[in-house]
């Protein structure tokens, strides 16, 4: 887990210092890139536009960790199509990842006025 947490830390680092942008302005270009990179690989086919999951597995809100995210990417078990890196770079997954752990979790069915 500390591992995750310093490679984390070290690729945002590396983001802001080579775009210089500041962190804020980097990780929104991280998520906005990742939302393209998930709709142009296809993965809203089976997880849907925001990962709630449709055929496939919800993969949002509260995304699995991301060496697990990374090894299921490289290695799927199931009918999943494999993502080598020379189809999606750690960078690229971890751009996904980052989109994935930017959708907001759902309202609570109480809070609905149409339920009220």
């Amino acid at each position: 887990m500390l591992r995750v947490i310093l490679f984390a830390a070290a690729l945002c680092a590396v983001t802001c210092v080579s775009s210089g942008a500041p962190p804020e302005r980097a990780g929104t270009s991280r998520v906005a890139h990742g939302r393209q990179l998930y709709i142009a690989d296809g993965c809203q086919q089976c997880h849907g536009y925001s990962g709630q999951g449709t055929v496939g597995p919800r993969l949002a809100p509260n995304p699995i960790p991301l060496d697990i995210f990374t090894r299921q990417m490289r290695n799927p078990r199931g009918v999943m199509p494999i993502y080598t890196a020379a189809v999606l770079s750690a960078a690229d997954l971890a751009d996904i990842y980052a989109f994935l752990q930017s959708v907001p979790q759902p309202v609570p069915a109480a809070r609905l006025p149409l339920l009220k």
